[in-house]
């Protein structure tokens, strides 16, 4: 069995180094990124097609739909 080693050998002492993507262009300049939009939520929310009070509803069309009025 070989004998352990620290995890500071593993480390880089390069400080250009990267350890992931980055939001950077080439040139320097970051791109803005438009937030996600919500497909589904759950709390307490009334249905824009039939009215019903619902916890679950998926947004479609600008609204809200229960699982019921939901296209599928």
């Amino acid at each position: 069995m070989s004998e352990d080693r620290t995890l500071e050998e593993f480390a880089s002492t390069d400080e250009t180094s990267t350890t992931g993507p980055t939001d950077e262009n080439e040139d320097g300049t970051v791109e803005s990124v438009e937030p996600a939009t919500p497909a589904y939520g759950w709390g307490s929310y009334t249905c824009d097609e039939c009215g019903e009070t619902t916890e679950r509803v998926w947004w479609h069309s600008g609204g809200v739909v229960c699982p019921a009025c939901k296209e599928w």
